[in-house]
């Protein structure tokens, strides 16, 4: 079955991957890091100073009590309501607890590929939320939040 990206140009393609690779971009795409892997929803926070790879957060439906069983922990979570964000199908919570680096090239291969993966982008006042709630938090490395412009 094709995909509706394959009746457009590859110039078109690389130009949306190119313009959709910015702070604050959610995507949804399969992951390994998870167990099991499966598809999920990410924002793009950063990038390092290279260009060469990205930093993520993820976005879930709930905050996992087991990982997160205090609330210092589920304070690192910003919690969006589903209404008026199309990206979302429900409430759902930006887990800041942890970046996930991605390198650029996977994740423009990926837009050029499937462009339907870019599924939309935070507002100022969430990627401020997102912003601060990342830069105090206890459970990111100094040299990872200085790697992606953090600190």
């Amino acid at each position: 079955m094709q995909n509706f990206s394959d009746f457009f140009p590859d110039e078109l393609k690389e130009q949306f991957a190119n313009n959709n690779l910015k702070v604050g971009t959610v995507l949804r795409i399969p992951v390994t890091f998870t167990t099991p892997p499966k598809v999920k929803r990410l924002v793009i926070v950063g990038f390092d100073s290279q260009n060469i790879a990205l930093a993520s957060v993820l976005i879930n439906s709930e905050i996992n009590p087991n990982k997160f069983p205090i609330q210092k922990m589920k304070d690192l979570h910003l919690e969006l309501d589903g209404n008026n964000r199309d990206y979302l199908d429900h409430t759902s919570y930006v887990d800041c607890s942890q970046i996930r680096e991605i390198d650029v090239t996977t994740i423009k291969s990926m837009l050029i590929k499937d462009p339907a993966i870019c599924i939309g982008e935070l507002d100022t006042a969430d990627l401020t939320n997102l912003v601060d709630k990342i830069k105090i938090a206890y459970t990111i490395s100094n040299n990872i939040k200085k790697k992606f412009g953090f600190k």
